[in-house]
């Protein structure tokens, strides 16, 4: 008498999660709107410098500062905004970062001092860095593996026709109002990317809560400080800025020992 063995049915695999496509496509065109205003802000003051520069009272070298005091920041923002993704949830992040972006173009724009529009740009630029790549993020972890390309395709756009017009907006939105108006053109759509986000954009949670979050605090006041202060420490030279690496911890601030950039050159220029 032969044993039969048992035949063992293979586990059939596990369905893939049901997509809301409502939720996801609102809450996905509030992040790309919100990354086109982050990206397009970089360039929108290309064409009306001069006219920024007759308003504030600036001189030819610290004008320059008005896109350089943006980008900076926006760059150191942009690797730190994945860390606070998983601490506190990408909804969570990219309001705070439209939220405060909203607040820091109405400040921009109500400058009026160089040193005070210096010092709003790069708060404007540091908070509004986290828009940008949290919607990479969103584009390859919220989408199904077939429609990954197409949500690709439409961050590749944004990417590209975002620094394309933003000096041409510029120079109408100053010919036709003002160049208040460069900053001032974020608020509406701002408005309209927090309800979206807000509503719809239900895409993950935080990992860390508690005392976890509270230290996830201290290090973006940390960094935030020390981005103000390389800011404010920034020297030109011959118009253009030189950026080396301190040691030096911000006096008054944190003090944490670690790296932070600043510009330096023989000119020093302080912002406030």
């Amino acid at each position: 008498m032969t044993a039969v063995a048992p035949t063992v049915e293979a586990a059939a695999p596990a369905p893939a999660p049901e997509v809301n496509w409502t939720f996801l496509l609102l809450g996905f065109a509030g992040m790309v709107i919100g990354q086109f205003m982050a990206i397009l802000d970089i360039q929108i003051v290309a064409s009306s410098l001069p006219q920024i520069q007759a308003g504030v009272g600036a001189s030819a070298d610290e004008i320059s500062w008005i896109q350089t005091a943006y980008l900076i920041p926006e760059v150191v923002m942009i690797p730190l905004s994945g860390y606070l993704s998983r601490l506190w949830g990408t909804q969570k992040v990219f309001l705070v970062s439209c939220s405060g972006f909203l607040l820091m173009s109405l400040a921009t724009g109500m400058s009026s001092s160089i040193e005070a529009m210096i010092f709003f740009r790069a708060l404007q630029g540091f908070v509004g860095g986290a828009m940008i790549p949290t919607v990479f993020a969103v584009a390859f972890t919220a989408f199904p593996p077939d429609k990954r390309v197409t949500a690709s395709i439409v961050m590749g756009l944004i990417v590209t026709l975002a620094p394309t017009v933003g000096p041409t907006l510029g120079g109408h939105l100053t010919e036709w109002l003002s160049w208040r108006w460069l900053f001032f053109i974020n608020i509406f759509p701002g408005v309209i990317v927090l309800f979206l986000v807000g509503r719809y954009a239900h895409f993950d949670k935080g990992e860390v809560k508690g005392e976890g979050r509270l230290r996830s605090l201290v290090l973006v006041y940390a960094v935030v400080m020390e981005t103000v202060a390389a800011a404010a420490r920034g020297e030109i030279v011959d118009g253009e800025a030189e950026i080396v690496a301190s040691e030096k911890p911000l006096e008054g601030g944190p003090g944490l020992g670690h790296p932070v950039f600043v510009l330096s050159g023989p000119e020093s220029f302080h912002a406030g």
